[in-house]
């Protein structure tokens, strides 16, 4: 299952901050649940989507590639390149009623079955179980950078634009922003 969460422009990410960017707890991935949520502080979070290969002025990024306070700042504050901090098109504007979208929260969550079997699982099956969850948020991210996800240009942005791909960040285990 995936919901969708808008970011607003401005305090809308910080939240983010907290949960993807802080990296104050266990320094690497792991597929071991349990000490995902026992653990203190916060996992690094990384980057994924087809759109790191034209960040930092087209040098591009590695998919893996570990998310800070000042990428996500960059991203969903200034609406600007997360590692160069050039800015990205331009800023998006207010409404009268409704704060600007700097990006999109998808939280990618396994049925509960698979929760369970998870849980009740031994260290090998866990790690399958892991394995099968990351390649269904790629291939998800992947078909929806394909098919789905655009930009917009214009007055009131009304001409969609193809894109190359999306910047994401994704935090531990479930959790995948994604900027446009």
């Amino acid at each position: 299952m995936i919901s969708i969460r808008r970011i607003s422009l401005g305090g809308g990410f910080r939240y983010l901050m907290e949960s993807v960017a802080v990296g104050d707890g266990a320094p690497e991935r792991t597929n071991n649940l349990a000490r995902y949520y026992a653990a203190s502080g916060t996992p690094p979070g990384s980057f994924l989507g087809a759109g790191l290969a034209d960040v930092d002025g087209g040098r591009g990024i590695e998919e893996g590639t570990a998310v800070t306070e000042e990428h996500l700042f960059n991203m969903l504050a200034a609406c600007a390149d997360p590692v160069s901090g050039e800015p990205v098109g331009r800023s998006p504007a207010a409404s009268p009623t409704a704060a600007p979208v700097a990006g999109f929260d998808l939280t990618f969550s396994p049925p509960k079955s698979v929760s369970v079997a998870w849980a009740l699982a031994d260290e090998g099956t866990k790690a399958v179980i892991y394995e099968c969850h990351r390649r269904a948020v790629d291939y998800v991210l992947a078909y929806a950078e394909r098919t789905v996800l655009h930009s917009r240009s214009g007055t009131a942005g009304v001409v969609d634009e193809d894109i190359n791909g999306v910047v994401a960040a994704q935090g531990e285990f479930i959790v995948v922003d994604v900027v446009t």
